[in-house]
């Protein structure tokens, strides 16, 4: 009989990459570290090991900091990963999508989105739990490690590339620029471009394809990597720049590219967004760089747009969107 081994807690996970069992002795790690592999493997005894082995510097011993390419999928894991998803019936598969880009959703909106009885996809939910897919939270269901999460994603791109013959389609590609601390509003702009690409491919033979630092890793270039994003940002129609409680340097930098790519070749589109929202304290140290910079738009006159959540966002987005290229 086959044993099935289903994801560890926590503590259990904590055990696995500290070795406590290992009677040489347990393995040194930060605090901070030990948090973000519990974190990112979700559970997986197999992809803790594999990113400990990542990690273990054979210098001193310990497990050193995560770094995004540690992070990267590679042919293993592919592999794995498309196997366990063949593995289910369509109906989980349908949930697993749902839950990665709505990045986690109560059963009641699951049922809406999947229109899969609530008795019926309560029974998916648990097997799909013990399977280490999912993780419940509060009432809330999401994906349960980030490298499954990342598969998911590089399944539904593949999906949406143009099949067959592309000589009717035309593709826009649209550069989003902003700091890392508007992770989530990336994330979720990723997903509105996501859903317009499904609908503009079927009706307008239009394919939107998003670029964004996330897509690139350090170890591609042998030039500066602010050089790669750049060179990419050039070749694109439409330059999104998000900001909020300041404006970095990268950021800026990508928006003088852009600009002047616009003044010498007519594009790409530059669309500025800036976030409206009650700041911390903490986060007043560099908002005199936003104030500034909204000065140096006013001098060339660029107009920008502000935003208090991401329904604005999305909306007066996807009005440029229609506006630009008639969809």
């Amino acid at each position: 009989t086959d044993l099935a081994l289903g994801p560890l807690n926590d503590q259990e996970s904590k055990d696995l990459i500290l070795q406590t069992q290992n009677p040489e002795g347990q393995v040194e790690v930060s605090d901070k570290t030990l948090e973000s592999i519990v974190k990112h493997c979700g559970g997986h005894p197999f992809l803790i090991q594999k990113l400990c082995y990542e990690l273990f510097d054979n210098g001193n011993g310990r497990l050193r900091e995560i770094r995004p390419q540690d992070l990267a999928l590679d042919k293993q894991l592919v592999g794995i990963f498309q196997n366990d998803f063949e593995g289910i019936g369509t109906k989980e598969q349908s949930i697993l999508t749902h839950l990665y880009w709505e990045q986690g959703q109560a059963l009641s909106a699951l049922v809406r989105q999947t229109q899969i009885p609530e008795r019926e996809l309560l029974s998916f939910l648990n097997e799909l739990e013990k399977l280490g897919f999912v993780l419940e939270e509060n009432g809330t269901y999401r994906l349960r490690n980030y490298y499954f999460a990342q598969w998911i994603e590089t399944k539904q791109s593949m999906l949406l590339e143009p099949k067959g013959d592309t000589s009717n389609h035309k593709v826009i590609k649209i550069f989003l620029a902003s700091s890392s601390e508007l992770a989530e509003d990336r994330k979720e702009f990723e997903r509105f471009i996501y859903q317009e690409t499904k609908y503009t491919l079927q009706n307008k033979s239009i394919f939107f394809e998003l670029v964004q630092w996330e897509d690139f890793l350090d170890a591609i270039s042998v030039t500066r990597l602010q050089d790669e994003y750049n060179k990419a940002l050039k070749a694109c129609d439409v330059v999104v720049c998000l900001f909020y409680t300041k404006v970095g340097p990268y950021t800026a930098e990508e928006f003088d590219v852009a600009l002047g790519q616009f003044r010498d070749t007519g594009k790409p589109v530059v669309y500025t967004y800036f976030k409206e929202k009650p700041l911390k304290p903490s986060e007043f140290q560099d908002f005199e760089s936003v104030l500034q910079f909204k000065k140096k738009l006013k001098e060339i006159g660029h107009f920008y747009t502000t935003y208090e959540n991401l329904g604005d966002l999305k909306h007066h987005f996807g009005e440029q969107l229609r506006k630009l290229f008639n969809v």
